[in-house]
């Protein structure tokens, strides 16, 4: 029996990945594939037990758990979902997804653990360019309630999100590890689902197909005005602090303002977030160019871009300075404007997170 672990890692794609298998059950099936979906939030289910969480519940495990220990009873249990219904479909190919794996705190017990009972396993896992992927987990972070001094600083940027990938090379060995780059022009037919189900076909030696899908978004990222607007909001709002029960209730609020700034169309023409700093993205380049050789020179048939040693390292303070600058560059008045009638109808933001 062969297993396909999806390592993700995060900002690459998982979203739509995942979706694919979801959807493809009887593609799957077809192709002697057995797609394991755990117990909701599915993202976490096998992962939590051997992530860095130990004493404290991540942000979205806190929408479904009070404590670690619940937390850990149920992903105990989904383990053993994974081990039953291997034993009763007993299936070629068993496939196991979370964007989450790449960030292991204990990649090898992890893998000792599901591997049992496997004759073949193979991990594959998608390189994101170490700027767009800064930029995105920015993003991201904004999104989630973070403030402005607990954004990652460029000078502190250290891809883990794809170094982390690189500490499976000696548990499974080299040639049991395939890295793609997430770049569009890189993947199969410029599409990361289709290259997703092309890996597992050359990797199985069997035709699996990718199911048919509608063409809607998924996991979209707001245009930069509205991600600097909900930065600014951030400032207000407690919401690494807050209680279980207000922390719900502030997400609630969130995610009412998030989904109008995404319906809105005259937002949706406004531009997303990209760096536009050449000393900022020089540092991030460089800073990921052990891990950018170690990938090119191992696993990606189209390389990333590596640069020499920037000529200026920016200090702590000026590089605050110029990362807020870039973000705070997208709150123009015609931005405003269009934030100001998205969200007027949503009603009010807490200003306080308890």
């Amino acid at each position: 029996m062969h297993l396909i672990i999806h390592l993700g890692p995060p900002k690459t794609g998982s979203t739509s990945i995942q979706r694919a298998l979801w959807r493809g059950g009887d593609t799957l099936q077809a192709a002697g594939c057995h797609h394991f979906r755990g117990r909701k939030p599915s993202e976490w289910a096998l992962h939590f037990l051997y992530s860095p969480h130990k004493t404290a519940l991540p942000p979205v495990l806190r929408r479904h758990f009070d404590t670690v220990e619940e937390a850990r009873a149920w992903s105990e249990g989904c383990w053993d979902l994974l081990k039953q219904e291997v034993a009763e479909k007993k299936p070629d190919v068993t496939i196991v997804s979370s964007e989450h794996f790449a960030n292991m705190a204990e990649p090898e017990a992890f893998i000792d653990r599901i591997c049992d009972g496997f004759d073949e396993v193979t991990l594959i896992a998608y390189a994101r360019d170490p700027v767009s992927l800064y930029v995105s987990e920015v993003d991201e972070l904004i999104r989630g309630g973070r403030r402005f001094r607990d954004l990652p600083q460029v000078h502190g940027f250290h891809y883990n999100a794809v170094t982390n990938i690189r500490r499976f090379e000696p548990i499974v060995g080299a040639g049991n590890l395939v890295i793609r780059n997430f770049d569009r022009g890189a993947l199969k037919d410029g599409d990361l689902v289709a290259d997703f189900f092309h890996v597992m076909s050359e990797r199985t030696g069997r035709q699996i197909t990718p199911p048919e899908l509608p063409d809607e978004a998924v996991n979209d990222s707001l245009s930069g005005a509205a991600t600097a607007w909900l930065l600014t909001i951030n400032e207000t709002t407690d919401m690494q602090s807050a209680k279980t029960e207000m922390y719900r209730a502030l997400i609630a609020d969130r995610d009412r303002a998030i989904a109008a700034l995404r319906k809105s169309q005259e937002l949706g023409r406004l531009p997303r977030l990209e760096l536009t700093d050449p000393v900022l993205e020089a540092v991030l380049r460089w800073q990921a160019d052990d891990t950018v050789s170690w990938l090119n020179a191992g696993y990606l048939d189209q390389p990333l871009t590596r640069v020499d040693e920037p000529a200026e390292m920016p200090v702590a303070a000026e590089q605050k300075k110029r990362l807020r600058n870039w973000l705070m560059s997208y709150v123009t008045p015609q931005a405003m404007r269009a934030i100001g009638r998205a969200i007027i109808d949503v009603g009010p933001i807490p200003a306080k997170g308890g």
